[in-house]
């Protein structure tokens, strides 16, 4: 069970954890929000506060002077990573005498930490009812409300930051002129060798005209390449528990009873067949079902001829398949 200390915690490490890389931004003068972030925070805030805030900003883009209002409350938030005077002060100054007489109070919530003290003219302040030591709010503002608020709310934000959280955390990172940013997918992609083979004369004496040849080993090659790494090593696995027979086809080939895959590597049937599902479209597996006696069996069988002749190689001269699929290095099969 998650204990209130655990979700109190969590809150306030991923909150810290948001102020600095807003802090972070600001250094390299990167103020600007995405409606994203504004949504997160207007969800956050009404969860802690009980409002019933919407983004303004859906209505009319860049609404003047504010982002964020609740009509009935009433009450309403400018979001904003500037912490400065000049930006309470440009804030005021766009509010419209509607946005005024409908908000009776009108913050500024500064996703970071807020300044010291604040200077602003006080016939502004007069004109917009604005009250500088109550309405100018921070991250840390909202962690001593936060901390203190019932276990049901707590739970809800808890919710909120487990859905949202990774996302707002992503949409603040800088891009740079090529388009990364740190938690890009690209950066997760599996960086894998090229090397095919050049000649793959130590199958040589396998090679026929019609099924095992360079043009077959190299497109092998090719398939494999589309295939995650984790993947391919369920042919390696497939080769080193299955056996070498005839699957209900013609000729022999590595094969195994899905149910023994499952067993040996711990998977659901779920995770079992996604990986296999992968194999299947790109033609390196075959997935097929046969009788044996009045039951019937499904086996997951290596539907690739050449394939089928690289592991037949590999076992007879002690290569590691594993190895050969996780470096793709097939100039090992050269000489």
């Amino acid at each position: 069970m998650i204990t209130r200390g655990y979700i109190v915690g969590k809150i306030v490490d991923d909150l810290a954890g948001l102020k600095y890389q807003f802090e972070t931004r600001n250094r390299l003068q990167l103020f600007d929000l995405t409606r994203f972030c504004e949504d997160f925070f207007k969800d956050l805030l009404n969860i802690v506060y009980s409002l019933n805030l919407t983004n303004l900003n859906n209505e009319r883009s860049n609404n003047p002077g504010i982002d964020l209002g609740d009509s009935k409350k009433p009450i309403a938030f400018q979001i904003t990573s500037t912490k400065t005077s000049q930006k309470v002060t440009d804030t005021l100054e766009k509010l419209t005498q509607v946005q005024i007489d409908t908000y009776k109070d009108i913050n500024v919530f500064i996703v970071g930490s807020k300044q010291g003290s604040y200077t602003i003219d006080q016939a502004l302040i007069d004109k917009t009812k604005f009250n500088v030591d109550n309405n100018i709010l921070d991250i840390d503002y909202l962690l001593k409300d936060i901390v203190v608020l019932e276990t049901e709310i707590l739970d809800e934000i808890f919710s909120l930051f487990k859905r949202e959280f990774r996302q707002l955390k992503i949409e603040l990172e800088p891009i740079d002129s090529q388009g990364n940013f740190q938690s890009s997918l690209y950066n997760q992609l599996e960086v894998t060798l090229n090397r095919p083979p050049q000649n793959a004369n130590k199958l040589a004496d396998r090679f026929d005209e019609d099924d095992v040849n360079l043009a077959s080993i190299q497109e092998l090659y090719r398939k494999l390449l589309r295939v995650p790494r984790v993947t391919r090593e369920l042919l390696a696995i497939i080769a080193d528990k299955g056996k070498f027979k005839g699957y209900n086809h013609d000729c022999h080939e590595w094969g195994v009873l899905p149910q023994v895959l499952k067993n040996f590597l711990k998977m659901s049937d779920d995770e079992l067949q996604s990986e296999l599902a992968i194999l299947e479209d790109v033609d390196l597996i075959y997935y097929g079902e046969d009788w044996i006696g009045e039951k019937l069996f499904h086996y997951v069988t290596l539907s690739c001829f050449t394939l089928n002749e690289i592991v037949n190689w590999a076992k007879e001269n002690d290569v590691s398949l594993r190895r050969l699929f996780n470096t793709m290095d097939f100039t090992e099969l050269d000489e």
